[in-house]
């Protein structure tokens, strides 16, 4: 079960990172207006309360705020 949520954690982190140009960085093509919705709502997901529910649910070793904290850092860079 530990799998699966982190998949699905890493995967919402990704669908996130679309919203700081993560694509156009990696393939130089702005981002579809769909892609940029659900970007908005895995960010959404990350900065509210969706993240300590889920790592409370599944019961996983991580600290949110240290995840977001990462998260922001590594955008901040770029």
């Amino acid at each position: 079960m530990d799998s699966l949520c982190l998949s699905s954690l890493v995967d919402t982190l990704i669908d996130a990172a679309y919203l700081f140009g993560y694509r156009e960085r990696k393939i130089k093509t702005p981002i579809s207006d769909a892609k940029l919705a659900t970007a908005k709502d895995a960010y959404a997901f990350i900065s509210g309360t969706g993240l300590e529910m889920m790592i409370k649910y599944f019961d996983i070793d991580l600290n949110a705020d240290n995840l977001r904290g990462r998260f922001s850092e590594l955008w901040a860079q770029r």
